[in-house]
């Protein structure tokens, strides 16, 4: 069984000498997507994004474009201008409005994981714990891309936004493991899934990744913005 579904992924990284969380979010994004948890996306679905200004990042984008479903995920420095209008830094002299970096695909999702503070400021350095890899053959791989497929077809057209933190808050990081919130929310896609044959959609998987942040670090509170009703776009698989 074979979906014609078409998606892309965009790893969006900025790093700075202040943040090496970033690099380390950028091999966690890769693993976990190429992973059987993160739904077997193959390599010619993903890009990175490392260092790009803005029109390089902004014809990025619309490779990302091209497709059913979209991810996008951006790691680096950011500061809120108000609450809705979230600037992402991609050097010291590049910024580009976080809303750019939607893509035309009628069904997407963005995380941010960054600061929102009127300014910017360095990010706060917190412990967490590790994310294991796993092994994995041929047969999981293509029962996991099946499953994340459908769960894409079986759902509307929309827009989900995460962010790692809320308006006026610090994105919090862990020398060792990266963002805080990238690394809760990829311990939630590796782990969220109760049974064998479940999908854990992204609005559950950032339930999750709240919680656990908000442990480590109470001064941060990740954001979701999502339709209320309808199927939720798939981020987790457990064969």
């Amino acid at each position: 069984m074979s979906l014609d579904v078409v998606r892309k992924a965009l790893i969006v990284v900025s790093p700075d000498i202040d943040i090496p969380g970033v690099d380390i979010d950028q091999k966690s994004w890769l693993l976990y997507l190429n992973s059987v948890a993160g739904g077997a996306w193959t390599p010619d679905e993903i890009m990175v994004a490392r260092k790009y200004t803005a029109r390089q990042l902004k014809e990025q984008v619309k490779w990302a474009s091209d497709c059913d479903y979209s991810f996008t995920a951006f790691s680096g420095h950011g500061y809120s201008k108000s609450e809705t209008n979230i600037v992402l830094c991609l050097g010291r002299r590049e910024e580009i409005g976080a809303h750019e970096l939607l893509t035309d695909a009628e069904k997407q999702t963005l995380v941010l994981d960054c600061c929102r503070m009127p300014v910017e400021v360095q990010v706060e350095i917190v412990e967490a714990a590790p994310v294991k890899p796993t092994l994995e053959g041929h047969v999981e791989r293509t029962a996991a891309r099946i499953l994340f497929d459908q769960q894409i077809e079986d759902c509307d057209a929309g827009i989900v936004r995460l962010t790692g933190c809320a308006d006026n808050e610090k994105a919090g990081e862990n020398e060792t493991y990266g963002g805080l919130y990238t690394h809760a929310l990829i311990k939630s896609g590796r782990r969220g899934t109760p049974a064998v044959g479940a999908v854990i959609d992204v609005c559950a998987a950032h339930a999750q990744a709240k919680a656990e942040v908000r442990k480590l670090n109470p001064r941060q509170t990740p954001t979701g913005q999502y339709d209320r009703s309808g199927n939720k776009f798939p981020f987790g698989i457990r064969i």
